[in-house]
This record gives C-alpha cells, sequence and structure tokens, in this order.
C-alpha cells in the first residue's frame, strides 16, 4: 500500500512538472530562496530565545552569545532586541517577496497555460476535437487552468516551503530539547493520521464531483444562450434553469464539503500547540529547567510558526486530492496534443499556383468504428473545375471534404495538392481554400475584422478590402457611413443569411484562395437569396475552382460535374 501511495504521488509530482513545463534552473532558485528562508526562521527563533533570556536574567544560549558585545544586561538587551527586529524585519520581507513571486508566477502561468490548451485542441487531431463537448473545452481551459495556476501550483510550491520550515525548526528545537519534541511529534502526528483516516475519501469524493459538475454547468450555459430561439418558442425557459439551478445545488453542496472538512485541522491543531506548550511546562518543571522561560518561548514563537505550516501541508494534501481530476485532465489534453502541435507548427507549407487536387485510392474510418464510411475514392480536381459533391445524409460527403481540406488524414491513400514541379500532402498545406459552410464562422467585431480575419486591424489593406467587397457583390451596406466599422454581432446577429454568405465570399478574396469549398450554403436560405447566390458563383467559375457540397438541384445544375456518394464510394453523375 505504502508503494502505491508513492507511485500515486510521484505520478502526480510528474503530472505537475509536465504541465508547469518550467527549467530546473528556474526551479532551483525557487528552492534556493525556500532555503534562505528557512534559516531566517531558524535565526528569528534563536533571537527570540536568547532575548527572552537576557530579560529575565537567566543563562542564554552559549552559542549565540558571541555574536553580541554583551557588557551589560542593558547593552544586552538593546543589541539583542535591534537584532531581533532586524531578523524578523528581513524575514517579513523575504515572506512577502516570496508569496508575491509565487503570485506573479501563477498569474503568468495561467495566460501561458491557456495558450498552451487552446493550441492544444487547436493544431490536435480534428476527429478528436469534433467529438469533445465545446463546454468540456471552454471548461478545461478557462477554469482547469485558472484552478491549477492560481490555486493548486501556488499551494504547491508554498507547501515544499512549509515542509523545508517545518522540518528546519522541528530539528531546531529537537536539539533544544529533544524529549519535549518527540512527544508533541506522537500527539501532532496522531492528529493528522486520525485527520486524514476519517475525511480522506470525502475530501477526494467531493473535489471529483465538483470539478464534473462544473463541466455540465459549462454545458447548461452554452445549452440556454445558443438555443434561447427555441427556448423562448417553447415557453421552456424555466426547465433549462432549473437545470442549472440543479447543478449549481450539487456544487454548492460539495464545495462547502471541502471547505468545512479543511477547516477542521487549524482548530484541531490549535488544541494540540496549547497541549504540547502546557506540556513542554511541566517537563521543564519537573527537570528543573534553568532556561525554562527564554526555552519556552522558542517553543511558544517556534509553535506559532509551525502550526501554519502543518495547517497549509494538510490543505495543500487536501487539494492534491480534490484536484486530481484536474490535472490528470490537464496533462492529457497536453501530452495527446504536443506532439501533433509540434508537428503541425513545424510541417505547415504555404503553396501556391497549385494545378489541381489529387485523391489516390483513399479510404477512411473513424478511429471507434471498424467499417469504412470511404472506400478507395480517387479523384482529380483541376484547377477552374466545378464539381458537385451529392449523397443522403451519412454517405460520408463531410468526411469527403473534412480528407480534401487536410483536416482529417486518409487511413489509407494519399491525398495531395500538386503544382507544376511538386506534390504536397493536403494534411501539410494552410493556404489552398477557402471553406463556407451553412453557418459561416462570423465573430463579434467589425466587416472589416471578419471579411480580413486573421490580420490585425492596423494591418488590414483597404484598397483589398474594397476590391473583396466589390467582388463579392455586397452591396448591402454601401449606402452605410463607415460601413467597414459596422459590427455584425455574436455570430453575425445583425445579419441576414445571405449577407453573411456574402461576408464570407468577401474573405474568400481578401485571403486569395483559389480552391473554394461550398458546404449547403444555400440550405437555409430563401429562393430569391439563393438564386443571387448562385449567380455570383457563376461569374466566379472562370476565375476560381468550387467544390460544392448541395442537395440543391439548382446548384448541382451550374457545376461541371457531380459525383454521387453511396456505398462508401461515389459514381459520376
Amino acid at each position: 500500500m505504502k508503494i502505491a501511495i508513492i507511485q500515486k504521488t510521484l505520478k502526480y509530482i510528474s503530472e505537475v512538472l509536465s504541465i508547469l513545463n518550467e527549467s530546473n534552473k528556474y526551479i532551483l532558485s525557487l528552492i534556493l530562496a525556500v532555503i534562505t528562508l528557512g534559516i531566517i526562521e531558524i535565526i528569528g527563533v534563536s533571537v527570540v530565545g536568547l532575548y527572552l533570556g537576557v530579560i529575565s536574567g537567566e543563562e542564554s544560549l552559549p552559542f549565540l552569545v558571541h555574536f553580541f558585545p554583551i557588557d551589560s544586561e542593558n547593552s544586552g538587551i538593546f543589541y539583542i532586541g535591534t537584532a531581533l527586529v532586524l531578523v524578523y524585519l528581513v524575514k517579513c520581507l523575504m515572506g512577502y517577496g516570496l508569496n508575491f513571486f509565487i503570485a506573479r508566477y501563477g498569474f503568468k502561468k495561467q495566460t501561458q497555460l491557456r495558450n498552451r490548451l487552446l493550441a492544444s485542441y487547436s493544431f490536435g487531431s480534428f476527429e478528436d476535437l469534433n467529438k469533445t463537448s465545446s463546454s468540456v473545452v471552454m471548461n478545461e481551459v478557462m477554469n482547469y487552468a485558472s484552478s491549477f495556476t492560481l490555486n493548486i501550483a501556488p499551494q504547491l510550491l508554498r507547501f515544499f516551503s512549509e515542509i523545508f520550515t517545518f522540518l528546519v525548526l522541528i530539528l531546531y528545537l529537537t536539539y533544544i530539547n529533544p524529549f519535549a519534541i518527540l512527544v508533541i511529534f506522537l500527539l501532532f502526528g496522531f492528529l493528522m493520521v486520525s485527520y486524514d483516516f476519517l475525511f480522506k475519501d470525502k475530501i477526494t469524493t467531493s473535489g471529483r464531483i465538483s470539478v464534473q459538475q462544473n463541466e455540465e454547468l459549462m454545458s447548461e450555459i452554452s445549452h440556454t444562450i445558443q438555443s434561447n430561439r427555441e427556448i423562448r418558442v417553447l415557453g421552456i425557459i424555466n426547465y433549462f434553469l432549473n437545470r442549472f439551478s440543479k447543478q449549481q445545488k450539487i456544487i454548492e453542496k460539495h464545495q462547502i464539503n471541502i471547505e468545512a472538512l479543511q477547516l477542521i485541522p487549524r482548530y484541531l491543531f490549535e488544541v494540540g500547540m496549547v497541549l504540547s506548550i502546557v506540556f513542554i511546562s511541566f517537563v521543564f518543571i519537573a527537570t528543573s529547567n534553568p532556561n525554562i522561560f527564554s526555552t519556552l518561548g522558542m517553543f511558544v514563537v517556534a509553535g506559532l510558526r509551525i502550526m501554519p505550516a502543518i495547517i497549509n501541508i494538510v490543505r495543500t494534501i487536501n487539494i492534491i486530492r480534490a484536484t486530481r481530476h484536474i490535472i490528470s485532465s490537464l496533462n492529457k489534453t497536453i501530452s495527446v496534443n504536443k506532439k501533433k502541435e509540434d508537428n503541425k507548427k513545424n510541417i505547415y507549407h504555404h503553396i501556391t499556383d497549385v494545378e489541381s487536387i489529387n485523391l489516390d485510392n483513399v479510404s477512411y474510418k473513424y478511429i471507434e468504428t471498424s467499417q469504412y464510411i470511404l472506400k478507395n475514392i480517387s479523384l482529380n480536381i483541376k484547377k477552374g473545375d466545378c464539381i458537385g459533391i451529392s449523397g443522403h445524409s451519412g454517405s460520408g460527403k463531410s468526411t469527403l471534404i473534412g480528407i480534401i481540406l487536410g483536416i482529417l488524414h486518409p487511413t489509407k491513400g494519399k491525398a495531395l495538392a500538386l503544382t507544376n514541379d511538386a506534390h504536397y500532402n493536403l494534411s501539410e498545406s494552410n493556404s489552398i481554400f477557402a471553406y463556407i459552410p451553412q453557418e459561416v464562422f462570423i465573430i463579434d467585431d467589425s466587416i472589416a475584422t471578419n471579411i480580413a480575419i486573421g490580420v490585425e486591424k492596423d494591418q488590414i489593406d483597404i484598397n483589398k478590402l474594397e476590391s473583396s467587397v466589390k467582388m463579392a457583390q455586397i452591396d448591402f451596406i454601401e449606402s452605410e457611413k463607415d460601413f467597414f466599422e459596422k459590427k455584425v454581432g455574436e455570430n453575425g446577429s445583425l445579419l441576414s443569411g445571405g449577407q453573411r454568405q456574402r461576408i464570407a465570399l468577401a474573405r474568400m478574396f481578401y485571403h486569395e484562395r483559389d480552391f473554394i469549398v461550398l458546404d449547403e450554403i444555400t440550405s437555409s436560405l430563401d429562393k430569391i437569396t439563393e438564386q443571387e447566390i448562385i449567380k455570383t458563383i457563376s461569374k466566379l467559375k472562370e476565375s476560381k475552382t468550387f467544390i460544392i457540397v448541395s442537395h440543391s438541384s439548382n446548384l448541382m445544375d451550374i457545376c461541371d460535374r457531380v459525383i454521387n456518394l453511396k456505398n462508401s464510394t461515389f459514381t459520376t453523375l
């Protein structure tokens, strides 16, 4: 059992270090600061004993007296009192500096970790991301990262500081009076073991449930906001509010439970400290200790520092138990996607002058299934083609588009972009396609930002922007003053469906993409708007290559050829 505990502890430390991603030099500097503070703690306690010994007239600690030029009682009080003030002033300044460093470190790490997590999801497997709820991603990037960097990591750093301080003071007091420390150690050891035995499982369980319910809470918020129109129409707003409230109450219950259990050590150890001081007093009196006043003073001062250290140590252990799920989740996300993330950053090619897209005997199956959704697909799309893709739901249209776009990797076969003098894997290329789905990606910003998305505002080429708007035939805003700065609302809520589609077309022109994938872009539009979009696409066929996925016969009519997916393969209509 002890081996299992050690293995779990080492695994936990390894996962934490992996998430922190710090250099050994940085950690070493922190350890040195902690050691220095521990040494100052010893000096402070020693000077307190010496000071109390001098003012009480007791024989003071001989190994410290020779540091001070004491020639009378008053000079002794002055020198040692001054030293006491200076030592504790330095200790307080160092303690403040260390804790400020830890807090500052936490906030900086929060920024870094959130960036790493979002990059990990963004560059990781698209198939895995597609199966992951957005609420899970948001909860991990925002809440887990914040909890780790502002609560778990700082507490662990303070934990090692408190451990060192505790051990140093205990060893020093053992040197002063080993018997008293042995009894105190047994008393506090009994209290800690009893507390751990009674409450560790409850803290672990409550922590795990709180973390899991937070994910559910994010999901409830997402459902309530994103589907608000349907919820209003059905008159079921209270239903979703009640679901949200139930999740909140579950979290509330377990968080209160954790907080209540974490408060116990403080008051338990306060009683233990008082018992210890009373016991030490009896021991000193019984053994006729000549320095009872100064020695007891050192034990009291040390106890006042040791007790918070013990409480923080126990609190850290509780935090580790309550947040183990967070550490495992963060470490898994970072480690699983890190290699893919590094590879993606290194292998992307900016390709120009693509002459054709070639699928050579491509087959694909999803990880959790044994059946291929696409089998032995061979397809060549030349520059200037207009290809239609049709098929019933579940026939593999979205999978085929995912392979063409390079976000899904063929299980078998090759998917290539061909130029006159080279060929590239589509999964390694990020400069070929524009993708326009049924629901166009629109951010809550200006029209200019949405068209030139990915370009900083001060770097947007206004001439290129105006040209893109003209080619996309955006005329619904030309009469407005400063129309490029007009806000479009969250998800383009201030625009109509047709207007969002034209924004997407303008984006395609701005980013100079020659291969355009249109995925059911007219399925939610009225007939008049659909015809307008079709006319625009027909004019663009002369200069662009189109791959059109649609159930609309009107759209299929403008294609040079149409392939129909069925039974994992296709036929040309």
